[in-house]
Formats: C-alpha cells, structure tokens, sequence
C-alpha cells in the first residue's frame, strides 16, 4: 500500500476536540450527479494531473488536489509554519482576500456557497490502495473541514483516535456533506480498486462563532452544525 502523510501540526499538540469526529450535515443541498458531471469534466481538461477518464474508472497515480479556492500567498512556507498556532489562521486567510479560480463554477460553487466563510476549497484525490497516515491539523474552534464525496467505495475508510485510545471507523457515503474534527489524530486508507475524490473545503469556525456572538467551545458548535449555521 502507497502511504502519504501530511500534517500541520505534531500528533502531540493539543486541542479542543469534539465528541463527534464526523457529522452528516442535514440542511444542505448538493446535487450529486452535476458534482460528478463537473468533477470528470475538470480531470478530462486538467491534463497536467494525469487522469484517464472511463465511465466511473479514473486512474490515477498520487495523492493529489486540484485547487478551486486558494488564499493569497498559498505557496509562502511562513504561512504554514504560523498556522500552527491556535487561532491564528483566520488572521493569515481573511475572507475578503480569497481567490476563487476558473474551477470555481457550477454544482461546486453552489455548495460551497451555502456555507460561511470559506477559505480553501480543492478536489482531493486517493489513488486506490493507498493510505494518508496518521496526521492532525487545525481544530473546531479555529478552523473546521467540510468533505463532500464524489467518487468513493466501501473499502475508503477514514479513522479517529479519541482521547481514551479507541478508535472510531467511518465509510463516508457520495453526495453528502461531513463535518470533520481535524483537530483529532486521523488517518484514511483506500483499499478499494477506485480513485476516491472528495470535494474538500476549509471554513474558518472562529469568525463564524464571532459572527454568532458564540463563545468557541462544544456546545455552541453543535449549535452550528445542528441548525445549518457554518
């Protein structure tokens, strides 16, 4: 098995978790054949990425994304390296300051659009029978993760360990939208003989708690997700 790893912050740091590792997210609408009509359009035209294209075979060669919103500076290493803190991140990516690309269209505009404040969108891609190690990065109350997915199979896994050692095992369903916890130790593994492609995007919890007069912690963030608020 291929294992790549990314991490922006050491498997040691701590942060705030949630209970809840992954939620479903009930009060938004995605349009999941026009998502897939969309996605094989962009890998037909983005050739540098080297897709081939069948009815639902994609091959592919690595663990990739194709950028769709980008802050400024994406490539400057101190931008990463800062990020690190907690609670700094909304300083480094202000809304305003986002620059969607030429990607940034139809049924995926329309989803991400339903949602506040966010600052990094992309199509990540898992060759099959591959794996993103154990990693962590930014947690609820600064930042959060949305995965929509597109293309996926019941042998794509992701996993989470909580505080008390276990682990928590999720299979992640085409067409609906998750709430992640980043902030928690996890890892995902593709171990079915299909590409897994997510539309994947970063929302910046901490000015949706401020637009909200919330205090950042677990209660009033399920408050958020529960009524549609993110």
């Amino acid at each position: 098995m291929v294992i790549y790893f990314k991490t922006l912050y050491p498997l040691d740091y701590y942060a705030p978790e949630l209970k809840h590792s992954l939620l479903p997210l009930k009060n938004y609408h995605i349009n999941i054949k026009e998502l897939q009509k969309q996605t094989l359009q962009i890998l037909k035209t983005e050739k540098r990425y080297g897709y081939k294209i069948g009815e639902r075979k994609i091959e592919y060669k690595k663990w990739n994304g194709v950028g769709l919103l980008n802050p400024p500076n994406m490539n400057d290493k101190s931008l990463w390296s800062e990020a690190r803190s907690p609670a700094k991140s909304s300083g480094f990516w202000p809304h305003e300051f986002v620059h969607p690309n030429e990607l940034f269209t139809g049924e995926i505009k329309n989803i991400i659009e339903q949602f506040t404040y966010p600052c990094l969108a992309l199509l990540l891609c898992l060759e099959s029978n591959s794996q993103v190690d154990k990693h962590r990065e930014y947690s609820y109350d600064d930042m959060c993760k949305i995965h929509v997915p597109i293309f996926t199979n019941d042998l794509s896994k992701h996993f989470w360990i909580n505080d008390d050692s276990s682990i928590e095992e999720y299979s992640l369903k085409e067409g609906i939208a998750y709430f992640f916890d980043t902030g928690k130790t996890h890892w995902v593994e593709n171990k079915g003989d299909e590409l897994r492609i997510h539309l994947v995007f970063t929302l910046l919890t901490s000015k949706i708690f401020k637009n909200h007069n919330m205090t950042a912690n677990e209660e009033n963030m399920m408050k958020l997700i529960e009524q549609g608020l993110l």
